[in-house]
């Protein structure tokens, strides 16, 4: 089975709400998706063959880098232990 790709452009997101939104948006999130890095966790560990790429992270970066720096460190955990999912960013 071929996994489903997504990619996500973080030009223009400045902030931590600009960014859950465009991930609930983007990866059809469900309504009770908390908009917090726990629950991007929680959403994105009970997704099965997906492939998500993010463009412009940088951009993020730049103007929220503590936050930019926690959401890498969830990507690398996810990376590092789920099989199923892979981000590239």
């Amino acid at each position: 089975m071929e996994k489903k790709k997504y990619r996500l452009d973080f030009n223009k997101i400045n902030t931590k709400e600009e960014l859950h939104q465009l991930l609930k948006e983007e990866l059809n999130f469900p309504d009770y998706y908390g908009a917090n890095l726990d629950a991007l966790y929680d959403v994105l560990t009970d997704m099965n063959d997906i492939e998500i790429e993010i463009i412009n992270f940088k951009y993020f970066q730049e103007h929220n880098t503590r936050y930019a720096n926690l959401l890498s460190d969830l990507f690398k955990e996810i990376n590092d232990s789920n099989l199923q999912i892979k981000i590239n960013y």
